[in-house]
């Protein structure tokens, strides 16, 4: 790369812009923020795509992809380098093109071979898909207001894309009817970061989707407030109870304007902690909630059991998340080999390693016999689906960044192991074997697609409720990687699976509607209404 391109130079810069891909000689002496805020389609050499669309953030964050392989970028050495969570450069991107205006940035994945190299190309921005400005949004409410005309107007503001399925089937419902109008709003969110990020990721998802939807990217997100009560919604759904996990505008007693009804990302089956209010049932959002929307009876009493949540706000219509995990399953996928003579598991992990927490979490413990478990096994397949806040949080500091990539390290290089982060992991679970997890919605949500289940107990965790006391009936409890090895032996050689009646019983038990729990959350939203 010429020094006249660096600067700009009409001709010169013309020509290199049509030419091949050049090495990035001259990185170093580029604008420092020649990539800040740019968007990027993330990909492998084989056209395989790891990230739609990716964003290099002032200060070397990147926004819209969480990995601990990607956790930070920045220019050194005359290349543009991505980072883990402990610094060390993963991918360098050492050479450069132009295709129709945009950058294409090729680097190699830690010198591996030809396959792994990875590509950055810039997404160039679509006028049509710029963020709006306040005044645009304005001009948009009229519109939907214009639009709703008798309709309900439903906002579904949506934070995290991993936990959508829990809301989809009442978002696609309330599209199909006619008496109400959804309206999607992506925000960012905080997992242990210490940063508000992840609304490009979240959008991403939804464009891929193709679900409509309103950006809410706001420097000041008090900004976004001001254009959710300019919108008025008739009924606001929000992701999950806690706070702190998105920006502070958004909190429960800023939205006293509107109607919040509320669903679990993930089934509530923890009991009360002796030195806290519960964890799953009477946060602020439980409190202020114009409707509880309840999987099956026995949630519904949890609920009564608050003297503030008596009368009609806890409603039973059975659990859309339920029903729309069902229905993706069908869609299997394995990201590892198609030979189904290899025994396939999925580890999902829990981060709560802490006994002070919640105390489900063993990753800490047993990573190290897992990962030689892989490596000494061929013939059994393991992808890693763990919680997004696991490595986010540095296992709680119980393992250092240098453990954490080391593991991820050798955890990749393994040709029957795989890695997978997101939302949309149903199709996953429909094409496994047997999952492997220390909880805690997966201890439900696995049950569903009649598998074996291994529920690694800590031994420290908080009590479970009812609802957990029934479910884990369907799960086989083992205490440490031996004993989970044990047990996949067993469950691989032997033709009898001894808990699958349970099993059985257990989606019985968590789907008394199966297939109807949507169109009964829009029936009870009616009723209420009308009462």
């Amino acid at each position: 790369m010429n020094e006249k391109m660096n600067a700009g130079d009409g001709a010169d810069s013309e020509t290199a812009r049509k030419g091949d891909a050049e090495p990035l000689e001259t990185m170093c002496t580029l604008p420092s923020n020649l990539f800040v805020g740019k968007q990027f389609e993330f990909s492998r050499l084989d056209g395989s795509l790891v990230c739609a669309s990716v964003t290099l953030a002032e200060g070397g964050a990147i926004g819209g992809y969480r990995n601990p392989n990607e956790n930070s970028w920045r220019i050194a050495d005359g290349t543009l380098q991505f980072l883990d969570i402990a610094g060390n450069p993963t991918t360098v991107f050492d050479r450069l093109e132009f295709r129709e205006d945009a950058y294409v940035l090729h680097g190699r994945f830690r010198g591996d071979t030809q396959h792994r190299w990875h590509i950055l190309t810039e997404k160039r921005p679509n006028p049509a898909r710029l963020n709006a400005n306040i005044e645009q949004i304005t001009a948009l409410i009229s519109l939907i207001r214009a639009q709703a005309s008798s309709r309900k107007i439903a906002v579904f503001l949506i934070h995290n894309i991993a936990t959508w399925d829990a809301l989809c089937g009442i978002y696609e419902a309330m599209r199909a009817s006619d008496d109400f109008l959804p309206i999607v709003v992506t925000i960012p969110l905080n997992f242990g970061a210490g940063r508000f990020h992840g609304e490009e990721e979240n959008h991403a998802a939804f464009e891929a989707m193709g679900v409509p939807h309103i950006r809410f990217n706001f420097d000041d997100h008090f900004e976004g407030l001001a254009v959710l009560k300019a919108l008025a919604p008739d009924f606001l759904f929000r992701q999950a109870p806690w706070d702190p996990d998105i920006p502070p505008a958004y909190a429960v007693k800023e939205l006293s304007f509107t109607k919040l009804i509320y669903t679990d990302y993930g089934l509530g089956i923890l009991k009360d902690k002796e030195d806290w209010v519960t964890v799953d049932y009477d946060q602020d959002l439980h409190r202020k909630a114009w409707m509880l929307l309840c999987a099956n009876e026995d949630q519904k009493k949890i609920y009564q059991d608050y003297a503030h949540h008596k009368g009609v706000r806890a409603v039973v219509t059975g659990y859309p998340k339920f029903d729309k995990l069902m229905e993706r399953g069908e869609q299997q996928s394995w990201p590892l080999s198609a030979d189904r003579g290899k025994f396939r598991l999925v580890w999902a992990p829990h981060h709560s390693v802490r006994p002070e927490w919640l105390g489900f979490g063993m990753f800490d413990r047993v990573y190290k016999e897992i990962l030689q478990w892989a490596s000494e096994n061929p013939d059994i397949e393991i992808v890693l689906k763990p919680h997004p806040m696991l490595f986010e949080s540095r296992a709680h500091g119980l393992l250092s960044p240098a453990d954490i990539t080391a593991f991820l390290e050798a955890w990749d290089a393994l040709p029957n192991t795989a890695y997978q982060t997101g939302g949309d992991y149903a199709p996953l679970l429909g094409a496994s074997d047997a999952m492997l997890t220390e909880g805690i919605s997966f201890l439900a949500e696995y049950q569903l697609f009649g598998k074996p289940l291994i529920w690694l107990d800590s031994r420290q965790h908080v009590d479970f409720n009812s609802i957990g006391e029934e479910i884990m009936k369907g799960a086989y409890r083992v205490e440490s990687a031996a004993e989970t090895i044990e047990l996949v032996a067993q469950l691989r050689h032997r033709k009898s699976d001894p808990l699958k009646s349970k099993r059985n019983d257990t989606v019985r038990y968590l789907m008394p509607f199966p297939g109807a729990s949507a169109a009964r959350t829009l029936a009870a939203i009616r009723d209420r209404l009308n009462a």
